[in-house]
């Protein structure tokens, strides 16, 4: 959007003779270097202070030359705009910038790589209030529901896991419950016997001294 970048950069000035598809694979590409320089601790501030969160949003909220925006490079924005709001003041400026409802957006991409992506952000922003509350508006909450509940394979090791856990539970209860049904036949008949071989010995005894 207007502000976002300078007015030489917003105008393709300063940007190469080209089609209009090539552009485009051009600013996935440049995309892709600034999310991986983002990577690094010591220059997140440096490609902040460039101007790199705010270019990475214009990304998001910008139709690609070719007509739909790549999915290349909304990624790759996303990623980017990740690695960078791990940075306390880079994360504000990224709330202040407009940038919540935009990453919302896209955690509604039917593509996962572009949902992972703003997810990850939104993950990083809502450890502060601002971020937060700029969630809460956008909607975001109800969004990344929605994102979870429609992935069955998030629940697939849960689901496993308590099964497994009761069956092991049953198993472990029907085991005691056997063990304990075996013993007491065991023990009632052990007292029996020596009940029955005590008698036997006191009538032997009588019959001796007889």
């Amino acid at each position: 959007g207007p502000g976002l970048l300078s007015p030489s950069v917003r105008d393709g000035a300063t940007a190469p003779a080209t089609s209009k598809c090539a552009a485009d694979r051009i600013t996935a590409a440049a995309a892709a270097a600034l999310s991986r320089l983002s990577l690094a601790a010591d220059l997140k501030v440096a490609v902040a202070a460039a101007g790199g969160a705010q270019a990475l949003l214009a990304l998001l909220a910008a139709e690609g030359r070719c007509g739909a925006r790549s999915s290349a490079t909304a990624t790759h924005a996303a990623r980017g705009l990740a690695n960078l709001s791990v940075h306390l003041d880079i994360a504000a400026a990224i709330v202040a910038g407009g940038g919540v409802p935009l990453l919302v957006g896209l955690v509604g991409s039917r593509r996962a790589e572009e949902a992972e992506a703003a997810s990850a952000v939104l993950a990083n922003l809502s450890l502060h209030e601002s971020g937060r509350r700029a969630l809460l508006r956008a909607g975001g909450v109800a969004r990344l529901v929605a994102l979870v509940s429609s992935l069955p394979c998030a629940y697939a090791p849960v689901t496993a896991y308590l099964s497994s856990t009761h069956a092991s539970d049953a198993a472990s209860t029907g085991s005691s419950s056997s063990s304990s049904a075996d013993a007491a036949p065991g023990a009632g008949g052990g007292e029996g016997a020596g009940e029955r071989r005590e008698a036997a010995e006191a009538a032997e005894a009588e019959g001796d001294e007889g």
